[in-house]
């Protein structure tokens, strides 16, 4: 069997966390229509992910 180890505290906590917009943020903040950030997104001009049920585009783009 294996032993259990304590757990070794991290030294540095995470203090940033890349915050994901939905894709009427996105859209609002790129003033476009969100149904051309979706095709832009499809056609890979846009990085974009699917968290569960919705979508969620990252600030940055490719």
């Amino acid at each position: 069997m294996s032993e259990m180890h304590e757990a070794t505290p991290v030294s540095q906590p995470i203090s940033h966390f890349e915050r994901f917009l939905d894709s009427r943020e996105a859209a609002a903040l790129l003033q476009i229509h969100p149904k051309t950030l979706q095709r832009l997104a499809r056609k890979g001009e846009i990085r974009a992910m699917r968290i569960g049920k919705f979508n969620a585009e990252s600030p940055r783009t490719n």
